[in-house]
């Protein structure tokens, strides 16, 4: 089997706010959907869309899977992450590698990775 990734998806309580959220993050081009699912579409062609759907409970335990965005400026973008709606867990550093797990509006664990 080859099949590549299509999308990644986050179950929310509210997703038009983790879309817009995200939205703002990647750059994705966002659309939500009568039933209350959102979607974020990517400008290039091969990288996986984003979708958000919607669920009753909150997330209660840590992500099994989460997403890494590649940062060059480590301090600024976990600043404009807090403004939109992050929240800082915790920062790392090992063997060249300097990361922060932040949590998107609802919970959902992601790391902002810079390899020096």
């Amino acid at each position: 089997m080859n099949s590549p990734i299509a999308r990644i998806v986050f179950d929310c309580t509210n997703p038009e706010r983790v879309t817009d959220f995200w939205a703002s993050v990647t750059g994705y081009e966002k659309r939500m959907f009568a039933n209350g699912e959102g979607y974020l579409k990517p400008a290039q062609e091969g990288i996986p869309a984003m979708m958000f759907m919607p669920v009753n409970s909150p997330k209660i335990v840590k992500n099994r899977v989460h997403v890494e965005i590649n940062t060059q400026d480590l301090e600024a973008d976990v600043a404009q992450l807090t403004e939109l709606g992050a929240n800082l867990v915790a920062q790392h550093r090992e063997e060249g590698v300097t990361w922060a797990v932040m949590a998107d509006p609802e919970g959902n664990e992601f790391c902002v990775v810079k390899f020096d």
